[in-house]
């Protein structure tokens, strides 16, 4: 949180929503704008917001949110940092049982 604030007093806009669309510098590559779908009491709305830094905080979703700015307008040039994560369905088990004489570990089924 201290975080948070700290950054807002020094002029970073917080948005939450889905991206929609980017247009980037066709010589470039950088990012110019970014259409964020938002929702706001009963409706949706749809708002371009220029840029002068992004920052990917999609976790391991990042590839997905690299991929629809790479398709955005005016891109010729390709993605200067392409990030190779995509995200895994996995199925974690933890076992207690206080009778046993044995220590289980975290079992992470792949």
């Amino acid at each position: 949180q201290g975080l948070k604030h700290k950054s807002t007093e020094l002029g970073v806009q917080f948005v939450t929503g889905t991206p929609m669309s980017a247009s980037r510098n066709a010589s470039s590559g950088r990012v110019e704008s970014v259409a964020i779908q938002e929702q706001q009491s009963n409706t949706t709305v749809t708002r371009s917001y220029p840029v002068h830094q992004v920052v990917n905080a999609a976790g391991a979703h990042c590839n997905q949110l690299m991929q629809l700015l790479a398709k955005g307008e005016g891109n010729n040039a390709p993605l200067v940092y392409p990030i190779p994560v995509e995200p895994r369905k996995r199925c974690i088990f933890f076992f207690h049982c206080p009778s046993a004489t044995w220590t289980a570990p975290l079992t992470i089924c792949p």
